[in-house]
């Protein structure tokens, strides 16, 4: 867990995954329904982004994941793995390449 936030007895999560889940009435009831409002990539840079047909949009990132959203209903639809190998000795960037 990154982050929590608590408001009118909803519970909001952000994840080291990259993902914000909702807990309704977390406070009050005794078993609550998550949520997930957001999913995305959570370490390092992303490196490439592609348009799919009309709908759809093709990530990949330093978090060894390849994720498909969906443009129209602005959801995640599927979050893939690209490598199980680990390169050994890679440093880490400190800085997006994409910001000014």
């Amino acid at each position: 867990m990154r982050s929590i936030d608590l408001f009118n007895g909803n519970l909001l999560v952000g994840l080291k995954n990259g993902s914000i889940v909702e807990y309704h009435n977390a406070i009050e009831a005794e078993e609550t329904k998550e949520h997930t409002l957001m999913q995305s990539h959570f370490e390092g840079e992303l490196w490439g982004i592609t348009v799919v047909g009309q709908s759809h949009i093709l990530t990949v990132g330093d978090d060894n994941r390849i994720m498909l959203f969906n443009a129209e209903t602005h959801t995640c639809e599927r979050i893939g793995k690209i490598s199980d190998h680990k390169p050994k000795n890679v440093a880490k960037a400190k800085a997006s390449t994409a910001s000014s």
